[in-house]
């Protein structure tokens, strides 16, 4: 579905289901609805949280839907500034930038003393106890991953870190059916911008999107 489309059929499912009776929204008030309806959906068919129950690694198609926001980077070194210094919780730890398009880790490694190694993430509340547990604390073969800041995490290893790899699920463009004026922007894009996501979601997405409208409409 093309953006005149998402257009014309969103104003086509809106009224009937308004019976004419809400507001009639421009074309970027519909871009907003749209936007946020595709990032919910893409958050459900990751998790699991959707009709199937199956999330994004559990089947074909669930990938399938997906697959046009994966991307696999290298991560460059954090570097620690007077105005924001991040102190890390070990010796041994080192911290990377993550791209700013993050959404879902869905793989990641770290070479170690010329040696790949799995990196696992792990929560604040449980740092503590794991980095006690011989078994589950870094090790030669384990790497642990902890997020501390805005797109900034910290590995903690028994070994230097050279480099850290990621394979994530990116935050999808918006979908902007014109060029914005008058500085506005939806994520911070202003001109036109299609669905990137497989078609077979474009429906479900202008459903959604439809749907978020009238909710908002008639909770004023």
């Amino acid at each position: 579905m093309i953006n005149p489309e998402f257009s014309i059929e969103f104003d086509i499912l809106y009224n009937n289901i308004s019976s004419n009776k809400a507001p009639g929204l421009n074309e970027y008030e519909k871009s907003v609805f749209l936007t946020k309806a595709q990032e919910q959906i893409v958050t459900e068919l990751y998790s699991g949280r959707n009709t199937t129950y199956n999330s994004f690694e559990e089947t074909e198609e669930q990938r399938r839907y997906l697959n046009t926001l994966v991307e696999t980077k290298a991560c460059n070194k954090h570097k620690n500034t007077i105005q924001n210094p991040f102190e890390t919780v070990s010796n041994n730890s080192t911290l990377f930038d993550l791209p700013n398009d993050v959404l879902f880790i869905t793989y990641e490694s770290a070479r170690v003393n010329s040696k790949e190694v799995d990196v696992h993430p792990v929560s604040q509340d449980e740092l503590s106890k794991i980095l006690k547990n011989p078994f589950r604390g870094p090790s030669n073969n384990r790497v642990l991953r902890l997020d501390i800041g805005d797109n900034i995490v910290e590995l903690i290893s028994v070994n230097d870190i050279s480099s850290y790899k990621i394979r994530y699920i990116r935050k999808p463009n918006p979908i902007i059916l014109t060029d914005l004026e008058d500085d506005l922007s939806i994520n911070g894009q202003f001109e036109e911008s299609e669905c990137e996501l497989d078609s077979s979601l474009h429906r479900t997405i202008l459903d959604r999107a439809v749907a978020l409208a009238l909710q908002t409409m008639y909770s004023k």
